[in-house]
């Protein structure tokens, strides 16, 4: 039971009453509110959640393709052919460098880049054979980024030293050949 004030003499009086037992006056009848419509409620979007399984399956995957690529590298790296110290294609491969010399003489210069800081990509070894305007390229023969010194070269290119044109072995011969005659 609910008390309210009479609107006359403004005493309390229960709900229930249909005057006021105080002054008579008729009170307003009072009816329940009608219940409200039902408020639909948007359903809440699902959040994204991330689906952990999935992100270890994918990170251990790259995971085991780096491994992989690693012991592949490592294995063409530290196999045989690597034991001899980054020379070991030279038992395999005859000295060009050396029988270069041998043939025509020792040249007017013999510069490498080998000890170069930082060494470059592809380490070269020249000679030249100045009055005759005659250069030979060597590159060594080791594996890929193995240190120096380098024990055999391999001829890559003889050059004419004016226009670096490269020279036939009848050319080098026949440019060289006043070497040969003083050995």
């Amino acid at each position: 039971m609910a008390v309210i004030y009479c609107q006359e003499c403004a005493k309390q009086i229960s709900t229930l009453f249909t005057a006021c037992p105080n002054c008579g006056t008729k009170l307003p009848v009072l009816t329940p509110p009608a219940p409200a419509a039902p408020v639909k409620i948007a359903p809440a979007k699902k959040e994204r959640s991330i689906n952990l399984t999935a992100v270890f399956s994918w990170v251990g995957a790259i995971a085991s393709i780096a491994f992989a690529a690693t012991l592949i590298c490592w294995r063409a790296m530290s196999g045989p052919a690597a034991v001899g110290g980054g020379t070991s294609q030279a038992a395999e491969h005859a000295d060009d460098a050396a029988r270069f010399i041998t043939r025509f003489g020792r040249p007017d210069r013999d510069e490498s880049n080998q000890y170069a800081s930082p060494r470059p990509l592809i380490v070269t070894r020249s000679m030249s054979y100045d009055g005759e305007w005659v250069r030979a390229v060597f590159i060594p023969i080791a594996d890929h980024g193995a240190p120096p010194p380098y024990q055999a070269w391999k001829l890559m290119v003889i050059q004419d030293m004016r226009d670096n044109g490269a020279l036939s072995n009848d050319q080098v011969a026949e440019r060289l050949s006043g070497r040969l005659a003083k050995r």
